[in-house]
């Protein structure tokens, strides 16, 4: 069942072979309307302070996220995103590498909806991202 809204994925990742390998899997699902890359503190910075301004097909229906980056902890950007008001019951959910318990609490302290651990083969990870993009897009046609 596909929504009658605009579906519109951010996907927030700063690795470059990341970035080109989930782009290229985000594509292939025909249930995403619009993908947006958040690569960057500057790319979060800009996000954040326009998207309360954005027009309903700008407001994205899910975020991704990795949880480990260079030059911000995964649970600051959860924080800083769960403060604006228009993301504050969107769905976030964490795909990262990370086993550590301690991620996974802090991922859903600071507002993670959910945290998937990546499978290590290639297939699983394709498989796991079409299901996810699937599930929170056509079967739980009925978040906020």
């Amino acid at each position: 069942m596909k929504r009658n809204l605009p579906s519109h994925v951010v996907y927030i990742e700063d690795d470059p072979d990341d970035i080109r390998f989930y782009t290229t899997e985000f594509n292939r699902i025909e249930a995403i309307d619009k993908l947006s890359i958040l690569s960057s503190r500057e790319h979060l910075n800009e996000f954040e302070r326009t998207v309360g301004a954005a027009r309903n097909e700008d407001v994205p229906s899910l975020i991704l996220m990795d949880w480990k980056f260079h030059d911000i902890t995964g649970d600051k950007i959860l924080s800083k995103l769960r403060r604006v008001d228009i993301l504050k019951q969107k769905p976030m959910i964490v795909i990262s590498s990370s086993d550590q318990d301690k991620d996974l609490e802090s991922a859903f302290e600071n507002g993670a909806t959910s945290f998937i651990q990546k499978p290590e083969d290639l297939v699983d990870l394709r498989n796991m991202i079409e299901v996810l993009i699937r599930y929170w897009l056509e079967v739980c046609a009925r978040h906020p």
